[in-house]
């Protein structure tokens, strides 16, 4: 089994650095994690936890997020928790894509 390493933050904008600082120190010296990697999954946590805060836990007090990351040797495997509202594709309104305005 991968080791896990688990984070847990209250649901703010300002928990992403720290969400950040601890993918980089997870990541530290995995070969084959460069840079560039390391930035692009920093982004989709950045944007995925941006979510959580802004929708899952609209109109509710934040509650928390977990980010667990397990250490493969050729993967990552990042998992995020939180107890907001869920989203239901089936119940969501169609965009509109026409590029019409209004």
């Amino acid at each position: 089994m991968a080791p896990t390493h688990r984070i847990a933050r209250a649901a703010y904008l300002e928990s992403l650095k720290d969400f950040r600082d601890f993918i980089k120190v997870q990541c530290a010296g995995i070969p084959g994690v460069t840079d560039e990697i390391l930035y692009d999954v920093q982004l989709a946590v950045d944007e995925a936890c941006t979510n959580i805060i802004k929708h899952g836990y609209a109109d509710m007090d934040p509650g928390s997020i977990i980010l667990e990351i397990g250490l493969e040797p050729d993967k990552l495997i990042l998992s995020l928790t939180d107890f907001g509202h869920s989203f239901e594709p089936d119940t969501a309104a169609i965009a509109d894509m026409s590029g019409g305005e209004g």
